[in-house]
């Protein structure tokens, strides 16, 4: 008996590598961007707390005092000639993983429910989440994964 060699593909074979390149497609332009957002938002949060520490210090060598509130420190901030009109609104405090819409909430107790701790006595502030970045965001498969953000 003769074997018979196949030299074309059939329909159904194209069928299936197409679809596969299509999945391929929908995950690398549809799932990806979002993850990306998410990394620029952690160095943003960062960059934030790093800035707030600083204009904390700044503050407390002013007035001689630590601001009251973060509403206060987003005052003095948003008076910085080098940051109005740099699109921040109202709020330079703005947490984005506990809330997609951002958490703005103050809190003077490290509960993990999201928002900004600050502590107005030492002049502590810190992201209001204890847990890792993981359990925030579960499709985030990043290098801040493991981070827990109330130790940035």
């Amino acid at each position: 008996m003769k074997l018979l060699s196949r030299q074309n593909f059939t329909i159904i074979e194209l069928m299936i590598v197409l679809i596969i390149i299509a999945l391929l497609f929908i995950l690398f332009f549809w799932l990806v961007p979002p993850l990306a957002r998410v990394d620029m938002g952690i160095r943003s949060t960062k960059g934030r707390l790093f800035f707030a520490r600083e204009k904390i210090k700044e503050f407390k060598n002013s007035h001689k005092r630590y601001p009251s509130s973060l509403k206060e420190l987003e005052r003095y901030i948003l008076q910085d000639p080098g940051i109005a009109g740099q699109g921040y609104g109202d709020n330079f405090f703005v947490e984005g993983y506990s809330d997609p819409k951002g958490n703005t909430r103050e809190v003077n107790i490290l509960d993990g429910k999201g928002g900004w701790y600050y502590n107005k006595e030492t002049g502590e502030i810190r992201v209001n989440l204890t847990k890792p970045v993981k359990y925030y965001i579960k499709f985030y498969f990043g290098k801040h994964r493991n981070e827990i953000p109330s130790e940035w």
